[in-house]
């Protein structure tokens, strides 16, 4: 299984199923929670961030090696097992990375467990139903079909499961739908209450957005800055939805100084 980074893989048990993550540098922690392909394609984008932050990128519930419970049937709980292996870690309050489907489960964790979450970093989020356009289906393409729509092209989706090796991408790829059919499917790609639920969300945002984005239109980035009321929007031109693998170093950048405004103290 692949990591972010050349860090060791810990796995951490609780009372409900063993948790992932990899722990990269030192300085103030942050939290980076992956996209529904899984905790690849992150390496660049960890290393600019390991210079000033000690950064743990957890393994989502269902993806690699950690548990997803039996009873887990929503992104609500998936949060809300982010939150018990948060607890365990020790690191709250604390800022908050998710991209995609991971700002997405950010986000729930945010509005549902507010005294875990410092301030939320969200690049391209899954989570809320877009007034323009919708949220693509991913199951109806073929995983390779979805990841390069994901990736922004079929070149840029091989380079980023690249780091799987050839005989794992085929079963990595399959665990990885299994989590999100799970939980995030009917409807597909958002929670009707998150809406409702995040007004009461009174963190630093940031919010980035590939211009190119075609798995959630870049309209949608509108609709998160008003929830969130949030002027700090970046729409990064000529990205797709996987902003970070194809635009790292504008993503770090942004996500460098907003981190930064929050260890000066600045709102």
């Amino acid at each position: 299984m692949a990591s972010t980074g050349c860090a060791p893989r810990t796995v951490v048990s609780l009372p409900w199923g063993d948790v992932e993550y990899v722990h990269h540098g030192d300085g103030s922690p942050v939290v980076l929670l992956h996209r529904d392909l899984g905790p690849i394609g992150t390496r660049t984008l960890v290393d600019e961030l390991r210079a000033s932050h000690s950064v743990y990128a957890l393994s989502l519930p269902g993806f690699g090696a950690s548990t997803l419970p039996s009873w887990a049937r929503n992104v609500a709980h998936v949060a809300a097992l982010v939150g018990h292996a948060l607890d365990h870690l020790a690191v709250g309050p604390v800022p908050v990375i998710g991209l995609g489907f991971g700002g997405w489960v950010a986000s729930e964790l945010a509005a549902y467990a507010p005294s875990h979450v410092r301030a939320l970093a969200l690049v391209s989020p899954m989570g809320i139903k877009p007034a323009y356009g919708e949220v693509a289906d991913q199951f109806l393409y073929s995983a390779a079909r979805y990841g390069a729509l994901s990736a922004g092209s079929a070149d840029d989706f091989a380079g980023l499961v690249d780091e799987l090796g050839a005989d794992a991408v085929d079963e990595y790829l399959d665990r990885s739908r299994e989590a999100v059919t799970r939980v995030a499917w009917k409807p597909i790609g958002h929670d009707p209450a998150l809406v409702g639920l995040l007004g009461s969300v009174n963190v630093p945002v940031s919010l980035q957005w590939g211009s190119d984005d075609a798995v959630v239109p870049v309209s949608t980035a509108t609709q998160w800055a008003e929830l969130l009321r949030t002027e700090r929007v970046t729409i990064v031109e000529g990205a797709p939805h996987h902003v970070e693998l194809t635009h790292a170093a504008t993503v770090a950048a942004e996500l460098v100084a907003f981190l930064g405004s929050l260890d000066r103290g600045e709102r």
